[in-house]
Order: structure tokens, then C-alpha cells, then sequence
């Protein structure tokens, strides 16, 4: 509120008060606004945003755009690689299987008191034993899961959300500067009669410039005829 020229552009009803006083002792007003106006002065009661509200929210619609484009091809390449890691699940999965007998059988020969000592310690020895194993490399591969599509519902609802807020800023902005002025009514007459004095300002440079250049122009039309 101390800088009167911080988001000062508003035509308020005591903007046009002080337009209609001045016109009754036959000043010179400021309305209707000249077209060169129209940019930087604003109606709080127009729903269509002047063209600094356009530019501002282009400007932030585009960079919202851009981040929008950004976390879509990040979901993209996240998606592109879940979808070659399931393929390498598919495609390089091994199972191989060993199945057979396996024997151990220990002859002695000999009729001896050795060889019978001999036999009668490796009787155990015969082994015959059924083999059937399985192995796969399944547990390795990788295991990838797509991004649910709950996510996806979140980050674009949340963009859309700020697309929102972004569209409706002007309105917001305007709204706080009424509660502003609701709450600071002096200080709001202030600002106001300075924009007032700053619009006649430059209305009066705005016409001399005109006279200035038309005064040129009528020189030069002059000087050919």
C-alpha cells in the first residue's frame, strides 16, 4: 500500500467520481479512455483480462506447458523401458532340468582274509541313487512394473489444477485488491487520485505529442504542394 504505483490501474467508482466532479466545473476528464489507454487501465467489473493480464498469463501458461510436456515424456520413457524389461523377462527366461541315476558299486576280488575284510568294510559303499533337479535363471531377470495409472490421474489432474489457478489470477488479484481497499479506504482514495493525476499527465503529453507530430506532417504536405 505504500508504493501508490504498485498494481495501481483500476477505474474504480471514485475514479469516475472524481471524472464526473472535474467534468461539472468543465475540466478535462479522462473518460472515455483513448485506445492507447485501454492497456494499462482496467475495469474491475470486466470479465475479459486486459492485455497485461494477457501477457501474464500466456507466459505462465506456457511454462506450465512445458513442464506438462517434460513429465509427459518422462512417464513416456518410463513406460518405454518397462516395457523392454518385460520383454527381456519373456524372451531370456532358462529353465533346464537334470534327471538320471547315479551308482556307486565296489568289487573286490579275491578270496582271501584281506579281500573279505575289504568287503565287509565297503559293503555300505553301494550307493544307487534316483537325481532329478531343476534350475532357472527367473529369480535374476528383472521384474518391472508400469506406473499405476493412479499416478497419472494425480500429476495431470495437478496441472490442470494450476492451469486453473492461472486462468483465474486476474480475478483473484482483483478480489484482493477490493478487500484492500475495504480495509484501507483513505490510503485506496490516495492511490486513486494519484493514478487520476498520473492519467491527466499523460494525457496531456499524449496531446501534445499528437499536436507536435500533426504539425510536422501538415509542414511536410506543405512543402510537396
Amino acid at each position: 500500500m505504500e508504493d501508490l504505483n504498485h498494481d495501481n490501474c483500476w477505474i474504480t467508482s471514485y475514479f469516475c467520481h472524481i471524472d464526473d466532479r472535474r467534468n461539472i466545473v468543465g475540466k478535462s476528464v479522462i473518460l472515455p479512455l483513448k485506445k492507447a489507454e485501454r492497456s494499462y487501465l482496467r475495469y474491475p467489473s470486466s470479465l475479459i483480462p486486459c492485455n497485461l493480464e494477457i501477457r501474464g498469463i500466456v507466459l505462465k501458461f506456457v511454462i506450465t506447458l512445458l513442464e506438462t510436456i517434460t513429465a509427459t515424456v518422462i512417464i513416456l520413457l518410463d513406460q518405454l523401458i518397462s516395457d523392454i524389461l518385460q520383454i527381456v523377462k519373456k524372451h531370456s527366461r532358462i529353465d533346464y532340468s537334470q534327471k538320471g541315476t547315479h551308482g556307486l558299486t565296489v568289487k573286490v576280488k579275491g578270496s582271501g582274509m584281506m579281500a573279505k575284510l575289504v568287503k565287509s568294510l565297503l559293503t555300505g559303499f553301494h550307493i544307487k541313487q534316483e537325481v532329478y533337479s531343476m534350475r532357472s535363471n527367473y529369480v535374476c531377470l528383472p521384474n518391472p512394473t508400469k506406473m499405476s495409472s493412479v499416478y497419472l490421474y494425480k500429476i495431470y489432474g495437478t496441472y490442470l489444477i494450476i492451469l486453473l489457478l492461472i486462468i483465474t489470477e486476474s480475478y483473484t488479484n482483483r478480489l484482493k485488491r477490493m478487500i484492500c481497499a475495504a480495509f484501507y479506504e483513505k490510503k485506496e482514495k490516495q492511490r486513486i487520485l494519484h493514478l487520476y493525476n498520473q492519467c491527466l499527465r499523460r494525457r496531456a503529453k499524449l496531446i501534445k505529442d499528437t499536436t507536435v507530430v500533426v504539425k510536422e506532417r501538415f509542414r511536410e504536405v506543405k512543402r510537396i504542394l
